[in-house]
């Protein structure tokens, strides 16, 4: 169900790989995932590698997460997933670049290889030395062992508002790669922009609305809850989240147009509320929330225009 269009350049372009472990390549860390929030350009100790939300470094990090570095992407949902539950964890290429060759070893491993294979990251190391990827099969097992869905039947309802989630995350990024996922944009616009008409008008709304019911629906079988499924932060929550705010990002003036109709408060009033709890805000600020750009989720001009 899920492309890993990820794996496509930097695994069989050398170029661009070579862009990725570069000694020269500087990982600058971003406070934002899009324009509200402030940026800076500072960045961190290679050898600061614990990327923990509690800020207590000293703390050893049980999981080790695998992606490609500078891009928040399909790992993003696995970080919020463990930001959420306050886990420790290891961001291992965004903390050094030069591990980058350890990532491409899973995904391209030797035939004497101990690890299972793996197709694309996300990939994650559990405590145990457990190897899994695919992310909803990662936050599925987050889900067993952190404090990050329900041990009861609400537990497939986590799991079926993230799958949609993600269906959503892979219907953005045919957006603007509607006919070859290893070529570039560029060379499909035409196609993308068709993409972007339906997407606009069709499955945003449809999407939105949706999500709009999860809120409205748990709100009236839990009053006073902030949350999609029972009374607790779920990893239903971060990943519905995260594709809201990605497509936010992709297409502002559409998303802007949606808020604006008033038809999907209950959404953006449970959004804003997930932005604003303890756990986002002290990641928001830590800098290890990257900023988008060149992955899944993409902001053209173009794609984003009234018909």
């Amino acid at each position: 169900m899920l492309t890993r269009s990820f794996c496509r350049r930097v695994v069989f372009q050398p170029r661009l790989l070579a862009l990725y472990i570069s000694p020269s390549t500087t990982q600058h860390y971003h406070t934002s995932s899009y324009r509200h929030y402030t940026t800076t350009t500072s960045s961190p100790s290679t050898s600061q590698n614990i990327h923990n939300p509690q800020s207590a470094m000293s703390e050893e990090a049980k999981y080790e997460l695998l992606y490609w570095p500078g891009l928040p992407g399909r790992g993003e949902f696995v970080r919020l997933a463990l930001e959420a539950s306050k886990t420790p964890y290891k961001d291992t290429t965004n903390s050094d670049r030069s591990k980058v060759p350890t990532l491409v070893s899973l995904i391209r491993p030797s035939a004497d290889s101990k690890d299972p294979p793996n197709l694309c990251p996300p990939i994650l190391r559990t405590p145990s030395g457990l190897l899994i990827s695919q992310t909803p099969n990662i936050l599925l097992y987050l889900g067993d062992h952190l404090s990050i869905a329900p041990k009861n039947d609400d537990k497939y309802l986590v799991h079926q508002y993230a799958l949609t989630a993600l269906d959503l995350t892979n219907e953005a990024h045919n957006v603007h790669h509607p006919v070859a996922h290893m070529s570039y944009y560029a060379d499909q616009k035409s196609e993308a922009f068709t993409a972007s008409r339906e997407f606009r008008r069709d499955r945003i709304p449809k999407f939105f609305g949706h999500f709009d019911k999860i809120v409205k629906y748990n709100a009236g079988k839990h009053a006073g809850t902030k949350y999609l499924v029972g009374e607790n932060i779920t990893y239903a929550d971060t990943t519905v989240w995260q594709a809201v705010d990605g497509v936010t990002y992709a297409f502002p003036k559409r998303v802007k147009e949606l808020k604006e109709s008033g038809e999907y408060d209950a959404l953006f009033k449970w959004w804003e509320g997930v932005k604003g709890e303890e756990w986002m805000v002290g990641y928001v600020e830590s800098g290890r929330r990257l900023k988008y750009g060149d992955g899944i989720f993409r902001y053209y001009e173009e794609l984003d225009v009234d018909e």
